[in-house]
C-alpha cells in the first residue's frame, strides 16, 4: 500500500512512541498508526503537500492532525532520530 513504508524491525523500535489509540471516533475506525506514520514520512521526505497524497494513502486530514499533534511535544523528533 504504501511506497515509503517504515521496515518492520524500524517500527518495532519506535511503535511504543506513538500515543495513539485504536478506539473509535466519531463512529470510524482508528486508522493504523503504522499506516499513518508512513504517510506522514511520505509527505516529508518528498516535501509534498497533504492534499497531494495518492489515493491509497489514509486520509490527509487524519495524517496532519497526527503530525501536528506529534510535533510540540518533540515526539516526531524522537521518532526520526530512532
Amino acid at each position: 500500500m504504501i511506497d515509503v513504508a517504515l521496515s518492520d524491525d524500524a517500527w518495532q523500535r519506535i511503535k511504543h512512541l506513538l500515543p495513539w489509540d485504536s478506539k473509535r471516533r466519531f463512529d470510524r475506525t482508528a486508522r493504523d498508526p503504522q499506516d499513518v506514520l508512513n504517510t506522514i514520512f511520505w509527505v516529508i521526505t518528498r516535501n509534498e503537500k497533504w492534499h497531494s497524497l495518492p489515493p491509497n494513502y489514509p486520509p490527509a486530514q487524519a495524517c496532519s492532525i497526527k503530525w501536528l499533534q506529534c510535533r510540540p511535544n518533540g515526539l516526531m523528533s524522537k521518532i526520526l532520530l530512532s
